[in-house]
């Protein structure tokens, strides 16, 4: 798994629900539970120690506040 150039890639850190620029550059997110798995690509903005995402985001990932999860840019 580690040599996929995506996986090396990513991010993992905490959610943080907010109002986030459309502009921002789209990633690939992805929730960290193995039995609710979900998956969208949206637009985030990243910080020393969250990951900023909209609430729109955060329901289709079934996310809250805290919550860790998984990034990636779009190539």
């Amino acid at each position: 798994v580690d040599t996929l150039k995506t996986v090396r890639e990513s991010i993992r850190k905490p959610a943080l629900i907010a109002t986030i620029n459309p502009q921002a550059p789209l990633h690939i997110i992805i929730n960290t539970q193995v039995a609710d798995f979900r998956a969208v690509l949206q637009p985030v903005e990243i910080t020393d120690h969250h990951i900023l995402i909209s609430r729109e985001t955060a329901k289709a990932l079934h996310v809250h506040n805290s919550d860790m999860i998984r990034i990636a840019p779009l190539r």
